[in-house]
């Protein structure tokens, strides 16, 4: 009977051998597998936010250099004092020194236009002898 139970004991312990390691190599393969999965994630994940750091920086350095390049460029300026409706006729007899009445009071402002669109209302004066005008208000899209 002592021999039985000696075998019984064995055989349970040789049982409990297979299934340990038939555990061992299912839990292997499943943290082995997660373990994957997780580096895989994480080297994509790197790679890409490493690829959108480069990007963005591309694209802020593209920006840069289309503002820069944008502000070197070149407008035309216009600065109206008044307007006014004439004939063709009168156009046509203009001559030199002929005055020309414009409707408006000598304290109005200005319309200064870039590219035939007004920005901003401005006062004339003079500046070092020169014509120049002072910028007192910035016109806002609506008005553009």
């Amino acid at each position: 009977m002592e021999t039985d139970k000696q075998m019984n004991e064995q055989e349970k312990r040789a049982r409990i051998e297979i299934l340990t390691e038939e555990l061992n190599r299912a839990s292997a393969a499943y943290y082995g597998g997660r373990e994957e999965i997780m580096t895989n994630f994480s080297q994509r994940y790197t790679s890409e936010a490493s690829r959108r750091v480069v990007d963005d920086e591309k694209r802020q350095e593209q920006r840069s250099s289309i503002l820069k390049g944008v502000k070197n460029s070149k407008l035309t300026m216009t600065t109206v004092l008044a307007e006014t409706q004439i004939d063709l006729s009168d156009v046509l007899s203009l001559r030199i020194n002929d005055i020309i009445p414009l409707d408006v009071p000598i304290t109005q402002n200005a319309k200064v236009k870039i590219n035939n669109v007004q920005w901003f209302t401005a006062k004339p004066g003079i500046s070092n002898n020169k014509k120049a005008i002072k910028i007192i208000d910035i016109c806002n899209n609506n008005e553009r």
